[in-house]
């Protein structure tokens, strides 16, 4: 539970502040409270952390983008060069960058950023790698385990045709809207 939520809870907090190389030692669990009594009724827990340096932005350097061109994918990111790099808004700009390739027909492009770290000035250049992948299209809408009017109504608000270029992006905002009404 303890590294679930240095994971979720601590981690984000250090890379939106630059401290893109943060680490995270073992928890120590020590007990607390009255030492007179059977069981600790306390249990305080110490996390070694060295932070590291707030890296800032050197530069970015696309490569293997054939698909999008480079400007708009610089576009994506919002720190200039000497900004402190807000590491969540960096992981959230390769996640944008892949939708981007999915509603394209890229569902498979993976982007592998490739920090390049310097201690020396405490700057960081990106060297992001895409694989764009295969493009897929769209083939035959087959439905099953549905009723006859939730397919009807599937059916209705399926935008891609056989042979279109698969909008992937579009079917995962999709999935998502039709998890929200269900809840």
């Amino acid at each position: 539970a303890i590294e679930m939520f240095v994971s979720e809870q601590v981690r984000p907090i250090y890379l939106q502040s630059g401290h893109l190389q943060a680490r995270f030692g073992t928890p120590e669990p020590r007990f607390t409270g009255d030492p007179n009594q059977p069981l600790p009724s306390q249990v305080a827990v110490t996390l070694p952390i060295a932070a590291g340096p707030a890296y800032k932005l050197k530069e970015v350097t696309w490569s293997g983008n054939t698909i999008i061109n480079t400007a708009p994918l610089s576009s994506l990111i919002t720190a200039k060069p000497g900004d402190v790099v807000d590491g969540m808004a960096m992981t959230a700009v390769w996640q944008r960058v892949q939708r981007e390739y999915a509603r394209r027909g890229y569902v498979d492009a993976k982007i592998d950023p490739r920090p390049e770290y310097s201690d020396a000035d405490s700057t960081v250049a990106f060297r992001p790698a895409i694989n764009e992948g295969p493009l897929y299209r769209m083939g035959k809408l087959v439905i099953t385990g549905l009723s006859l009017d939730a397919e009807r109504a599937l059916r209705l608000v399926w935008k891609m045709s056989a042979n279109d270029i698969f909008d992937g992006a579009w079917v995962e905002a999709y999935q998502y809207m039709q998890l929200a009404l269900c809840l």
